[in-house]
């Protein structure tokens, strides 16, 4: 049989006793080997003292081993409870596991079924196989070939992984296409995860109220991908902007220190760097922008890349500078003014003055700003002689 995988369910058609202890003695031989808890839930023609003869006094006696016999494992008042069973199983993986042991390892005789349980139990076993991926637990169910029919037999090979079985004295072994087996499932599941986080970024990519940019993770920084609001930015498609570079579009004044920092980054001296710049549109007209960069590191078949958030400043720096100038202008109407000016706080203690009051007054901004004032005190000057209130 080889190596299988944790989570995998299979089943073993058997004509003699010799069949069945000929598989299940070296089956759990090699779970005990691996430091695995083991199951045997046995049923005819085998009886509990069969099987403790077959593995030995050391093995059966060593409590890595439960011997239990199947019926009253698997039926409830002479009815199968699937659910009973697999709650057995869980509580059975999670003892094994809080004891130190690696997973649980059980084989069950199934001779004990009766007849009308058989769909029952058919559809049990095809959820166990679906339910036991990544579960640290290994499963063998052996029927009577002699006791089943075609159908029958069939039933059971779609509702396993694999079918283990001997004929002629030559084993075979049979694996159902239809059926998923746990490598096949885990890599479906993989595949469906990395299909769904591929496209939640693709939407975030696509629908981003900022401009979201890659680029080659070199010194050229060639753009690869823009979503639309980037393009939208600048007035360049994406085939457009496909045969330009950063350097291309950035401000010749702002280049070398956007230069520098991707340089940085590229040698791992930072981990991601921030830059506020001037990028030059299509148009030629110039916009201000906020770029957050980092580099995705590359992977066996990816080449490594510039990933850069950017966002339009332009409106706020618009602002800024309108700002700037308005204080400026204050500034210079507050310090030329022909009269003394005074700013106070809501305690009525100047915190500014211009050189005019200074002058008028005779002390300094530093000296006025220390000043307690009221209303109605009449500020003089230094030598005592009396002034217009400010």
């Amino acid at each position: 049989m080889g190596h299988r995988p944790w989570g995998t369910h299979f089943c073993h058609f058997y004509e003699t006793a010799d069949d069945l202890f000929d598989t299940l003695v070296p089956y759990f031989r090699a779970g005990l080997e691996s430091r695995e808890f083991c199951v045997w839930m046995i049923a005819g023609p085998l009886t509990e003292a069969d099987a403790r003869k077959a593995l030995g006094h050391t093995v059966t006696s060593s409590g890595d081993i439960e011997i239990l016999p199947a019926r009253e494992w698997y039926l409830e008042d002479g009815t199968f409870n699937p659910k009973k069973v697999k709650d057995g199983w869980n509580d059975k993986l999670v003892a094994a596991l809080s004891r130190g042991y690696e997973g649980l390892r059980v084989a069950g005789q199934i001779s004990w079924l009766p007849a009308t349980q058989w769909k029952a139990f058919c559809d049990y076993e095809k959820a166990l196989s679906e339910s036991l991926t990544d579960q640290p637990m290994t499963l063998l169910c052996a029927y009577h070939v002699g006791a089943r029919g075609v159908a029958e037999i069939l039933d059971v090979a779609r509702t396993h992984h694999f079918s283990l079985a001997r004929r002629q004295d030559q084993w075979e072994l049979f694996e159902p296409p239809e059926l998923d087996r746990p490598n096949e499932k885990t890599r479906r599941r993989d595949e469906e995860q990395l299909r769904k986080s591929e496209e939640r970024w693709r939407a975030v990519f696509e629908n981003s109220a900022v401009g979201i940019v890659l680029q080659s993770g070199d010194r050229s920084g060639c753009f690869l991908a823009a979503n639309a609001a980037y393009q939208r930015m600048l007035g360049y498609s994406a085939e457009e902007l496909s045969t330009l570079t950063f350097m291309d579009i950035t401000y010749e004044e702002d280049r070398e220190a956007n230069r520098r920092l991707a340089v940085e980054l590229l040698e791992g001296k930072r981990q991601s760097f921030e830059l506020i710049k001037r990028n030059r549109r299509k148009d030629g007209s110039l916009m201000w922008v906020s770029i957050h960069v980092s580099l995705i590191p590359g992977t066996g078949s990816n080449d490594q890349l510039f990933m850069s958030i950017v966002d339009d400043i332009t409106e706020r720096k618009r602002a800024e500078e309108a700002l700037s100038r308005s204080e400026r202008q204050f500034r210079a109407l507050f310090e030329e003014a022909a009269v003394g000016i005074a700013l106070v706080d809501s305690a009525d203690r100047p915190f500014e003055s211009n050189r005019k009051l200074q002058q008028i007054l005779g002390y300094s901004a530093h000296e006025l700003r220390g000043m307690r004032r009221s209303p109605t005190l009449r500020m003089r000057r230094r030598t005592g002689a009396s002034s217009a209130t400010s």
